[in-house]
């Protein structure tokens, strides 16, 4: 099961320092991704019932 696909650059990653989460931290929102960020964390949020990250 593939619950995001992120489209990373190096800019990306060094912005990151290399580190990437699952949920997407506040961080990550400028990275391309499928489904969108804010569509990811509403699905987490579904599933966990937790209101942040």
């Amino acid at each position: 099961m593939v619950l995001v696909r992120y489209d990373i650059t190096l800019d990306d990653l060094n912005r990151t320092n290399w580190t990437l989460h699952f949920p997407p931290t506040p961080d990550m929102k400028s990275i391309h991704m499928y489904p969108p960020y804010e569509e990811v964390l509403e699905k987490y949020r579904q599933m966990t019932g937790k209101t942040g990250i």
